[in-house]
């Protein structure tokens, strides 16, 4: 959701989005998880006092990282930083200017891959599909670090041409 506004920076010229919410304009993220039947880690997310959610510890490895190293997992469970989902909704997103790369996690239980599937062709993103949970970044790191390189390759051609 970050870079959906931030990407609207003058030096930003593309963007990725790594089994990410890609929302438009006036939407919320629940808005978003409405549209598809919800993942089934979305039951082991819990707020705290303060407002942040967590993803209970003990469901983590399964839930977030089903294809991680169960071990790497449970050291993730315990390092995870919690989040505040935001209730505002999205103007100007940065993908109707910019182009984007979306990478779909098919295993994901965090955000339903089909949802995924919806957002990137919506953004008209160049996709990769990967057989991955939502922790594809740890899971498949040669194929991510490969998207971004085209991401970053494709925007610096379409910079240097202009």
């Amino acid at each position: 959701m970050i870079i959906t506004v931030a990407g609207n920076e003058p030096n930003v010229s593309g963007l990725v989005y790594i089994a990410a919410y890609a929302p438009d304009e006036g939407e919320s993220i629940k808005e978003l998880k409405s549209k598809f039947a919800a993942g089934a880690g979305g039951a082991h997310v819990q707020p705290d006092d303060q407002g942040y959610v967590w993803i209970e510890r003990s469901a983590f490895p399964e839930c977030f990282a089903g294809d991680v190293d169960p071990e790497e997992a449970r050291v993730m469970a315990a390092v995870q930083m919690p989040w505040k989902v935001p209730a505002n909704k999205i103007s100007n997103p940065a993908w109707r200017s910019r182009p984007s790369w979306y990478q779909i996690s098919e295993r994901d239980l965090m955000i339903n891959p089909e949802l995924q599937h919806f957002m990137a062709q919506r953004i008209g993103a160049k996709t990769l599909s990967l057989d991955a949970s939502h922790a594809s970044a740890v899971s498949h790191p040669r194929e991510i670090a490969d998207l971004i390189m085209d991401a970053a390759n494709s925007a610096a051609l379409k910079v240097s041409a202009a």
